[in-house]
Formats: structure tokens, C-alpha cells, sequence
């Protein structure tokens, strides 16, 4: 009695000549798993070793079916960076440039996404205020206080809205 696999093997076995996939059908493939931007599927076709024609012709065609946009993805990826709380409007943008979004794409994608929060940036910057940093904006201290700022700017967050969340922090405890 031989013993049967509890699983079909996955991939082409061995010896099996691999068929080539055309841009088109790797860009369906690539969406169909998650959105993404064009950059990205750009690059992943690229990576694949599609010429650039092939690659343009593809981004046109699943462009005209409504399979890639780039304002959808850059609200998504937005609204999943404001909803974490680490982030401030600043640092999402530069997020959102690293990811391969243009930067109108990147403003109207965060204004969007503050808007449908309902959330201002210096709520945000009072809320990414927790346990230690909290503690230092409220004690008082110049350097502490200080520190809090500086924390809250490296998170991408406008130096105002800092000073204001600080200040909050502070008149909170007193």
C-alpha cells in the first residue's frame, strides 16, 4: 500500500516547462491580491522582467477597468495611518511619497481622511501623547516639556500642533 499524499503538491513539478505570463495577467494576478499604486505595480512588473511597453500597456487596460487608482489606494493607506495614532499628517505624507504617491495624491488623501476622522491634528498630537511623554509635557519642566515637543514633531506632527498638545497636557494636570 503506498502512502497518499494528504495534499496536492504545490507549483510545477519538476522537469515542467514554466509558462510565460504576460504583464496584463501578472498585474490582474498582483491586484487581485491587494490594491496598489502604480508605482508599486510598476515596479513589481518590472521586477518580473516585463519590457516597458508590455508593462505600459497593462497599467493602461486595468487602469480602464478601474483596477488601478491611485487616490483609492493613497485613501486607504491614509486612513490606516491616522486610525494607528503614531503618525502625524507630516509623516503620513512622507509614508505615502515613499510608497510612490505623488504629493497631491498625498494631501487630498490625508485632508480626506482627517475630515472623515473628524479628528484635527492637534487632537492627534494630544492622543499619540501617552504614558511617559505625557508625563513630561505635564511636569512642567522646560527640558521635559521640551522633550515631549520634539517627540511629537519627529512623529510628523506641525510643530504648533505640538506646542498645543504640550500645553494641553500641562493645564490637564493642573
Amino acid at each position: 500500500m503506498t502512502n497518499s499524499p494528504t495534499r496536492a503538491p504545490r507549483g510545477p513539478r519538476k522537469g515542467t516547462p514554466r509558462v510565460p505570463v504576460d504583464a496584463y495577467a501578472r498585474a490582474l494576478r498582483l491586484l487581485a491580491l491587494r490594491d496598489r499604486g502604480l508605482a508599486e505595480l510598476r515596479g513589481k512588473l518590472t521586477e518580473a522582467g516585463h519590457p516597458p511597453i508590455e508593462i505600459d500597456e497593462a497599467i493602461a487596460r486595468v487602469t480602464a477597468l478601474g483596477y488601478l487608482d491611485d487616490a483609492r489606494v493613497a485613501g486607504a493607506w491614509a486612513r490606516t495611518l491616522l486610525a494607528a495614532g503614531r503618525r502625524g499628517p507630516r509623516a503620513i505624507e512622507a509614508k505615502l511619497k515613499r510608497l510612490g504617491f505623488d504629493k497631491e495624491h498625498a494631501e487630498t488623501a490625508i485632508a480626506a481622511a482627517l475630515e472623515e476622522s473628524g479628528a484635527d491634528e492637534e487632537r492627534l498630537a494630544r492622543e499619540a501623547l501617552t504614558g511617559k511623554r505625557r508625563v513630561e509635557a505635564a511636569s512642567g519642566e522646560p527640558k521635559l516639556r521640551a522633550r515631549a515637543i520634539r517627540f511629537l514633531m519627529g512623529r510628523g506632527f506641525s510643530a504648533g500642533a505640538a506646542i498645543k498638545a504640550v500645553g494641553w497636557a500641562g493645564s490637564e494636570e493642573e
